[in-house]
């Protein structure tokens, strides 16, 4: 079913097209060099005959294609086996290394330069695996609760976002366009072709660009601030679900080859579980005026990267809804009271949201409990963290709701009597 797109999404799914639609071609690529020795024309050769081997094109085809000036990559599109293939072919390495006689151009040595910058990104995050392992061990034997093993988890995909930008500042890629944008203005100063490794390594480097904690913001329910993982994994499903149909697989196997077991369980339950519940915020939201209340409820809930939101949220605080009714105040007790409906409805949701930090300290239900057991075997976790039963009555009334002539004088009389007044 189609799910409208919250602003940040379509941001990520505009972003995401870009790779897509915009390729270049290897054995065009080679075409910026003014010399044409026997080697390079050899190395074109063979270039020309992995790709057909590849591609569904003919020889003639191709041919024509090249001299109009029409990259073969932009009908048909180079799964990663085929970029891998023209890269580790005879002569792949030797051109570049025979700059004496070959003159290679500058264009060709940023090319160069980039594609070991890219693998030294790959390869530090291979050896991140081995830590990701030793927190999961860590977690699977009790040693660490499920927010700490969120944090250091969080805490390695800042290391890796931090090692990224301190290798583009390195002495050997300071001056080397790395970043898509930065690679598309230096083709078109130097009047050249961008320098694309394929579309779904572009995905793939820009699907990781992002870190947990850029997800920062605010539980409207609590007003605690921390990372919205659920937005996080929002974003990640936004840009596979870019990618089209006949590649999706291939950039799934790509973008997952880090993630541990325990990681394809917590996207799993992320995706059936805990979006839905936490997409009842919006649901909540739009139950008020959307010129008049909206707005106010929207900031309330972004966080200001100005330090001044301690100050501004207490202003928004002093918005009423009506006489006496505060809007924000209004708007939490309906969420709590939305969010605890749906939880005593579904124990599966209830567990899983105490089993992997979502918010919650406690679940509602005896059955929610049991299934919060199960998890553990379900997911080999050997060690249990205890668990609190908070009981929610099923007839507790919304607090949000008007309350009707009787019940206000009710609550008068039973006042009364408690003051021990007639």
């Amino acid at each position: 079913m189609y799910k409208e797109l919250t602003p940040e999404e379509e941001v990520a799914w505009i972003n995401a097209q870009r790779p897509v639609a915009d390729f270049s071609i290897y054995d065009y690529q080679m075409g910026l060099f003014k010399h044409k020795p026997d080697e390079i024309v050899a190395y074109k050769k063979a270039v020309k005959q992995t790709i057909l081997s590849f591609i569904p094109v003919t020889s003639d085809q191709y041919d024509e294609a090249h001299k109009q000036g029409y990259p073969i990559e932009q009908f048909y599109p180079f799964p990663p086996a085929l970029n891998a293939a023209l890269q580790n072919l005879e002569g792949s390495s030797r051109w570049r290394g025979l700059t004496t006689h070959l003159g290679e151009s500058a264009v060709g040595q940023v090319m160069l330069r980039q594609r070991l910058f890219w693998n030294e990104v790959t390869n530090h995050r291979d050896t991140l695996v081995g830590e990701e392992n030793i927190i999961e061990a860590k977690f699977a034997i009790g040693g660490i609760s499920s927010a700490e093993r969120k944090k250091l988890k969080s805490d390695l995909s800042r290391s890796m976002f931090t090692f990224v930008d301190q290798l583009k500042l390195s002495p050997d890629y300071k001056d080397i366009p790395i970043d898509y944008d930065a690679r598309i203005a230096y083709a078109q100063k130097n009047k050249t072709n961008p320098v694309i490794r394929g579309p779904l390594e572009e995905l793939v480097a820009y699907y990781f660009e992002r870190t947990p904690d850029m997800f920062m913001s605010v539980d409207p329910e609590t007003s605690l601030e921390g990372i919205n993982w659920t937005a996080y994994f929002q974003w990640r499903s936004t840009i596979e679900n870019a990618v089209p149909a006949r590649h999706r697989d291939e950039f799934i196997k790509l973008t997952r080859k880090w993630d541990t077991p325990m990681d394809t369980f917590e996207r799993n339950d992320q995706e059936q579980y805990i979006q839905p519940y936490k997409n009842l915020t919006q649901s909540v939201l739009e139950e008020y005026n959307a010129e008049t209340e909206q707005p106010i409820l929207r900031e309330f809930m972004k966080i200001s990267s100005d330090g001044m939101r301690s100050r501004a949220v207490e202003d928004l605080r002093g918005f009423e809804r009506e006489a006496g009714v505060a809007l924000i105040a209004n708007f939490q007790l309906r969420l709590t009271f939305i969010r605890k409906r749906y939880r005593l409805a579904d124990p599966a949701t209830d567990a899983r949201l105490l089993f992997w930090s979502e918010g919650t300290s406690s679940v509602l239900t005896k059955a929610a409990e049991a299934k919060y057991e199960e998890l553990f075997d379900q997911y080999s976790i050997k060690q249990r963290d205890p668990v609190t039963v908070t009981t929610f009555s099923p007839l507790t009334p919304d607090p949000t709701r008007p309350k009707t002539p009787e019940e206000t004088d009710r609550e008068r009389r039973e006042a009364a009597e408690r003051a021990g007044t007639p």
